[in-house]
């Protein structure tokens, strides 16, 4: 199975594009694999992301604890007859966590009972994450807040209160009690559980400053590949596809009591002042104006 999209219908409904990332998947994989969209469990993002008409599979996801089946009994409307296995394609065995909150988590009974409302009743779940690893470098996402220009990181881990820690660790009572609800529903024999990975202090690592950003900036970044434009250009139009832009704009003050006025930020502005000696830090503007 390959997933095409990932919640589509929440954001848009263009059925050019879906169709064609189907014609790219099937020229690159043939006909022998099973194309698969997921989206969320209501009407209207199922109308918008699933592509019946392509024989792609709709799967669904939805909060973990809710009612399964009225949600199963939808996808089958947006499936060819026969072929409408009812699947949670992002069961949640956690919760994400942004960068400032406290760590999220959920209890094993709730979420062994939400699993076994599924796989009791001949359905299926994939598990997210059943192993909860890191995300190194800028692939670790972000969230919108309360509005759009609310900019919320995730965490680095991808462990999501996993049943398998981001060490490995599986004497968890989460992961006991999703293994016992499996055997349950499956007959999936129990096999002793691995012993849990060794693990050691590095005690108190020390930090010590190097450079500033600006001694380096020239050195880290190829003259010959900053782009350079009147406006502020997208990922796409740079051919970034994760991570973070870096935007460098200066603006030369007229006179001794020059006032910097940007009135409209979506996200984060870092103003520093070129003192000639070095550059001063003059202080974060964090999502100001609408």
């Amino acid at each position: 199975m390959v997933q095409i999209e990932n919640e589509f219908g929440s954001f848009g409904d263009d059925k050019n594009y879906l169709h064609y990332l189907v014609q790219l998947a099937r020229r690159y994989l043939g006909n022998d694999i099973v194309l698969y969209t997921t989206d969320g469990g209501t009407t209207n993002t199922l109308k918008n992301g699933a592509i019946l008409q392509d024989d792609v599979f709709a799967a669904v996801d939805f909060s973990t604890g809710d009612d399964p089946w009225p949600i199963f009994r939808l996808q089958k409307k947006y499936n060819l007859p026969g072929k409408s296995a009812p699947l949670s394609a992002e069961f949640y065995t956690g919760w994400l966590t942004h960068w400032g909150e406290s760590i999220a988590t959920t209890t094993a009974s709730s979420t062994a009972k939400a699993l076994k409302s599924i796989l009791c009743r001949n359905g299926s779940a994939v598990l997210y994450m059943a192993h909860g690893g890191t995300n190194f470098g800028f692939y670790n996402g972000a969230n919108t807040g309360q509005t759009e220009f609310e900019y919320k990181a995730d965490l680095t881990s991808y462990d999501y209160d996993a049943p398998i820690k981001e060490h490995g660790d599986v004497h968890n009572p989460k992961y006991k009690a999703l293994r016992r609800v499996i055997h349950e529903c499956t007959g999936t024999p129990l096999h002793p559980l691995p012993a849990d990975i060794e693990r050691a202090s590095y005690g108190l690592v020390k930090l010590q400053k190097v450079a500033s950003f600006f001694d380096i900036f020239d050195k880290i970044c190829d003259p010959l590949k900053v782009a350079v434009s009147e406006q502020p250009l997208s990922m796409e139009l740079t051919g970034q596809m994760f991570g973070f832009l870096l935007y460098v704009s200066e603006y030369q003050g007229k006179g001794p009591y020059s006032i910097l006025s940007i009135p409209k930020v979506f996200l984060l502005i870092i103003s520093f002042v070129d003192m000639h000696s070095s550059s001063l830090l003059l202080g974060l503007i964090y999502a100001v104006g609408t």
